[in-house]
């Protein structure tokens, strides 16, 4: 496994410790009169005459003078003319002077403008702190030089002010000499500092508890502007390598807000209740508590929480104890005479594991729970979901488990925790449900979208060692562990899964390449966040999964995964990308790297020389993102001209089916790509081909995935599944579980009453009919 590693110098905290020193340009070209050689007193003044030079009197200058009184008049005006030359030269050399002065002046007055302009541009790139001057550290990540341990966290969310306070003691050891501190922490309002030193014996470094020095060692501290997201603390003595210390802040900030979710729900007729969830991925924990927030500070975390005496909190780890609530105690950085406060208590929860700040969760509502613990996972219900739907959901997780294991070829022993919850959405027949895992939280979920979201929190479980290291590689990471948690999945719900990371995928513009894997900013990081949401990475593995095992075995894809643990990804590893690409003539990285919505490429096949390439063809209708890999697919690939297709209305089947895909790309799902199916239809000799090579294309997800954002006519969608009903029993039955499944899909969104009682009631009449018809036994159980 080759394994990409990220350029960071260590920066050592001399760049936080001094002032930014901007030399001034018309310093730097200024002469030091120090630095020009030094001249002798000889150099500098004339030599005095001699009385034995060559110009002292001698016999001659009585001839001489005789000679010149004979031209007295003559030699007055000679004098007179040196004399005005002379006069006229100063002038002249008054005038050059002042000219380059006046050119030297107006040399430093552009230099000046120039160093203003780059002083202004300076000023507008560069991360204000919230006091106006220059934030100490102005690169987006952190030094690296604190390495956080562990964390003490106390929190207290009151939702009847809609505002959270709570206190963190941070466990970090220096690594290097230096007075600052960097963390994160944004939009919390900073009510108290100390630090101190660990002592050698002091296993959870509790310190002496001496308040006043505590304080006394912090200086002072800079909030950054919100694109950092920092705050630094200047310590005033130096922080030693290799020693321990204890960072506690004391805080507040405004509830709900990035990092925490206020989630409503219907307990009763025209009563409803609100539940807390947090959501940390992947840097909105910062927003919640100060903090390392990067990936590759794993620490171990101590969860202490105010909940209302009627209320629950779930958590990573396990529950340790409760204990009461003392308003004004020092826990909240509020000193006094402590109170007891007796609606509230507070829940203390075991110390995780170390892991990163994105995989934490925890959930606080009002709780009437129903618990199941197999030893591989536990699970918690809250009111409105009654046991026997808890119960067939662990079953569910644990049909998952034991796909994974065979697949993975592992014993899967870790422990999950769940908990499902209701949901509320406005104007909805069906009430859907929820999950909550821990660390995901997802809401509004339909039965395999539920299921995808337990294979994919199984699959992290399994190979969490080796996962994001840094946000560098999240969007590859996870791709593969989409792709793994795809596959446990049966194959319609894969299908719909693949359907929709399909269409995402090609939403964002621009992706980050191998070569250049270091984010710089949140912008660059939410991007690649993004990515990965898109399962760019597990869309190829997908693509190409078929060939994978016809051509190195049925189990290069888990092997190759199993034995890297996830260091980084497959595709860096260069044995299997230089296989495939000589084995299939397919170079998977730039592939996957240079896609985006303009360009995609296009199958081609060499059907003499047997070799599969990639070409790029913007005359020519796109294949379907989900290539069917087989013998079929290689010799009907070939796509006809769009227009020529368009015009004369005659389609094969295989265009039919992977031409329409793609240009319903283009053209948004519009009423032509539903009358090139329909004519199609017609002029097809064997309509049962053409209804073939649609749903092998994933039509039917495709068309309800545009339906479900709005992008899609449902009565244009109905006529056509009417028409593929009266065709063929063996359609009819495909169709109609196609039907069942999207029942699901539509009532989780947000549609009237009535227009989703109305598509219900089609789609339970069509199941009667594909049920009176299709007399399969797989149906019957699917049914």
């Amino acid at each position: 496994m080759v394994s990409k590693s990220r350029n960071r110098s260590k920066v050592h905290y001399s760049a936080i410790d001094g002032d930014l020193d901007y030399e001034d340009i018309e310093d730097r070209n200024a002469i030091d009169l120090s630095d020009l050689p030094r001249l002798t007193e000889e150099q500098v003044y004339l030599p005095s005459r001699r009385k034995n030079s060559k110009f002292s009197k001698s016999s001659n200058l009585s001839q001489v003078e005789n000679f010149l009184n004979r031209f007295e008049l003559p030699r007055k005006k000679f004098q007179a003319a040196v004399l005005s030359i002379l006069a006229f030269g100063f002038i002249i050399l008054v005038i050059l002077k002042i000219g380059l002065a006046g050119k030297t002046c107006q040399s430093i007055d552009q230099l000046k403008e120039q160093k203003a302009i780059f002083d202004a541009l300076k000023n507008i790139t560069e991360c204000k702190s919230t006091t106006g001057e220059a934030f100490p550290w102005q690169k987006y990540r952190l030094p690296g030089e604190s390495i956080p341990s562990a964390y003490y966290l106390f929190f207290y969310p009151d939702q009847e002010t809609k505002t959270f306070s709570g206190s963190v003691d941070i466990i970090f050891e220096q690594s290097a000499k230096g007075k600052y501190i960097a963390l994160h922490a944004r939009n919390l309002n900073i009510r108290y500092l100390s630090i101190f030193e660990c002592k050698e014996y002091d296993v959870d470094c509790y310190g002496d508890n001496d308040a006043k020095r505590s304080q006394e060692d912090v200086e002072d501290f800079f909030v950054s502007c919100d694109e950092l997201g920092m705050l630094v603390i200047k310590m005033s003595k130096d922080l030693l390598p290799g020693r321990k210390y204890n960072l506690n802040i004391r805080y507040s900030a405004a509830l709900p807000g990035p990092g925490l979710i206020l989630q409503k729900y219907q307990k009763g007729p025209g009563q409803f209740g609100q539940y807390l969830v947090s959501d940390f991925m992947p840097n909105k924990a910062r927003n919640v508590f100060p903090c390392f927030d990067e990936p590759e500070y794993q620490a171990k975390f101590t969860l202490e929480v105010v909940r209302k005496k009627d209320e629950k909190v779930f958590f990573n780890s396990g529950f340790s104890r409760k204990s009461p609530y003392a308003k004004n105690s020092g826990q909240t950085g509020k000193f006094g005479l402590s109170q007891a406060v007796q609606s509230h208590e507070v829940d203390t929860f075991e110390s995780t594991e170390p892991v990163p700040l994105y995989s934490l969760g925890f959930v606080i509502g009002n709780f009437d729970t129903t618990t199941i613990n197999d030893g591989n996972f536990l699970m918690s219900t809250i009111g409105g979901i009654s046991s026997n739907y808890a119960l067939a959901f662990s079953q569910r997780v644990a049909k998952l488990a034991q796909r994974l294991q065979d697949w993975s070829g592992r014993s899967f022993t870790c422990q999950m925790r769940f908990v499902l919850l209701p949901n509320y959405v406005k104007n909805n027949f069906f009430q859907p449900k929820g999950l909550a895992l821990l660390p995901l939280s997802t809401f509004t979920k339909t039965n395999y979208e539920i299921d995808y979201q337990i294979a994919l929190e199984l699959t992290q479980l399994m190979f969490h060692s080796g996962t994001i290291k840094w946000w560098d590689h999240l969007w590859q990471d996870a791709g593969i562990f989409q792709s793994i948690a795809s596959s446990l999945l049966n194959d319609f719900d894969r299908n719909i899964i693949l359907a929709e990371n399909r269409h995402e995928v090609f939403s964002h513009q621009s992706f980050f390449t191998l070569a250049n894997m270091t984010l710089d900013s949140e912008a660059q990081m939410s991007d690649a966040f993004c990515t990965f949401s898109s399962n760019r990475w597990g869309l190829v593995v997908n693509l190409f999964a078929d060939f994978f095992k016809m051509k190195f075995g049925t189990d290069i894809i888990q092997s190759t995964v199993a034995e890297s643990a996830f260091e980084n990804t497959i595709f860096e590893n260069a044995a299997l990308v230089k296989k495939v690409k000589e084995t299939l003539s397919i170079d998977l990285i730039s592939m996957a790297t240079d896609w985006n919505m303009k360009d995609i490429p296009v199958l081609g096949i060499d059907t003499i020389g047997g070799k599969i390439e990639f070409t790029k063809k913007d005359d020519s209708l796109l294949v379907p993102v989900r290539y069917q890999v087989d013998e079929t697919c290689c010799r009907e690939a070939l796509i006809k001209d769009k227009s020529q297709a368009i015009d004369t209305g005659i389609l094969p089947h295989f265009v039919a089916s992977k031409g329409m895909l793609q240009l319903g790309y283009r053209v948004q799902y519009s009423t032509q790509v539903f009358d090139i199916i329909e004519k199609s239809l017609e002029i097809a000799d064997d309509k049962n081909d053409v209804l073939n090579e649609i749903e092998r294309a994933m039509f039917f997800q495709d068309a309800f995935y545009f339906a479900k954002i709005g992008q899609l006519n449902y009565k244009k969608l109905i006529r056509l599944l009417s028409t593929l009903h009266s065709e063929s029993s063996e359609i009819v039955w495909r169709t109609a579980l196609e039907c069942m499944r999207w029942i699901e899909i539509q009532i989780s969104s947000s549609f009237d009453v009535r227009e989703q009682f109305w598509f219900s009631k089609f789609m339970v009449e069509k199941l009667r009919h594909a049920l009176q018809i299709a007399e399969t036994e797989d149906f019957k159980e699917r049914s």
